[in-house]
């Protein structure tokens, strides 16, 4: 294990489930939990759709504490984890050029080009993976994550990775969680960018967009998970329901635009019961997370029903609470459905434009 590699292994968060054993009880009594709320989520959609670092692999640390060594080294002496999680997911060069215009405004240059600045971050990132123990690699996989992919895969509906980094990165992440058997599609920057498709990456949606047309999914069914502002704005522009991941100890607060947020480390199974049972709607069924009934996602897709109803009511600015409310949201589905031309089981033609924005 090279000296860089040896440095962040001690750096690494190691999740831990502690707090939920001593909360619920037995971990297959969790796993149960957390079975009927995946469960019930992904029955609402037709298509997973995973972001990699730092949501799928806990891996931003690592890429901060790689970045700010390169960033001292070549004499951004001003750089802190903090400092690097500020402008998460804006990627190396974003990175590369806000450091720069610090080091302008002072009179002087880093003392390494962007490119090379983005090779040397990657480049000590790489041997970092390779040299992992099993035990490591298993920290290093989200709470929850794998979970959700078996989820998903029971039910038939297709996984994708949908990440803001270079292909041979994304898939090295992909091996060191062991996900590759459940994926269906990989998209990378490298992908979107490519010549044959000149799309733009995040947090342009058209990664996401691409990604459903491919899985052949309206990404209005779709289901994202991701952990950054612009990996966010991507698959929300896009249409996609988003669980956010956002770091409340780099000073982050949870995603405004979606009731479906998860702290760094927390166990996603946790997340989202928290937020079905925090619910107004969700208070009068807390009794039953206790009971035998917890252990079947009906009880779950019940509440999820009533938050999707209420959700959709909102979006189009419907306040009446009477049947008329109902009829009007259900001519409004009814319009959204022949205008756009998608069939009613989610799934949409190859040749189908995805350019759609969500409701304001």
């Amino acid at each position: 294990m090279n000296e860089h590699a040896t440095s962040l292994h001690r750096q690494t968060p190691c999740a831990s489930l502690e707090f939920l054993r001593n909360s619920v009880g037995k971990t297959t009594e969790i796993n149960s939990l957390y079975s009927s709320v995946f469960s019930a989520m992904l029955k609402k959609s037709h298509g997973l759709f995973l972001d990699m670092d730092g949501s799928s692999i806990m891996v931003e640390p690592v890429h901060a504490a790689i970045g700010v060594q390169v960033l001292h080294e070549i004499g951004f002496y001003e750089a802190t984890i903090a400092w690097w999680f500020k402008y998460l997911g804006k990627g190396h060069d974003a990175t590369w050029e806000l450091a720069e215009a610090e080091m302008i405004a002072r009179g002087a240059h880093l003392a390494m080009p962007k490119a090379e600045f983005k090779a040397e971050c990657l480049g000590r990132y790489l041997p970092y993976l390779q040299n992992l123990t099993p035990e490591q690699r298993t920290a290093l996989i989200r709470p929850g994550l794998r979970m959700l992919i078996d989820e998903a895969k029971a039910q038939g509906k297709p996984v994708a990775v949908v990440s803001g980094n270079e292909e041979h990165v994304v898939q090295a992440n992909i091996d060191a969680i062991g996900i590759r058997d459940a994926v269906d599609l990989v998209i990378s920057h490298t992908t979107i960018t490519s010549p044959i498709l000149n799309l733009r990456g995040k947090p342009s949606p058209d990664s996401y967009r691409y990604a459903a047309r491919k899985l052949r999914v309206n990404p209005l069914h779709g289901l994202a998970l991701e952990d950054s502002k612009t990996g966010f704005k991507s698959a929300h522009d896009a249409g996609m329901k988003v669980v956010g991941i956002y770091y409340p100890e780099a000073g982050q607060q949870p995603y405004t635009q979606t009731p479906y947020n998860v702290a760094n480390e927390q166990h996603l199974g946790e997340a989202l019961t928290k937020h079905i049972t925090n619910h107004d709607i969700g208070k009068k069924l807390r009794e039953l997370l206790d009971s035998d009934k917890a252990k079947s996602s009906s009880v779950f897709e019940s509440m999820l029903d009533e938050l999707e109803r209420a959700e959709r009511a909102q979006r189009i600015r419907v306040v009446s609470k009477s049947s008329r409310a109902k009829d009007a949201m259900a001519e409004a589905a009814s319009a959204v459905t022949t205008t756009l031309g998608f069939k009613r089981n989610g799934h949409i033609p190859i040749t189908q434009s995805i350019a759609l924005k969500p409701s304001s």
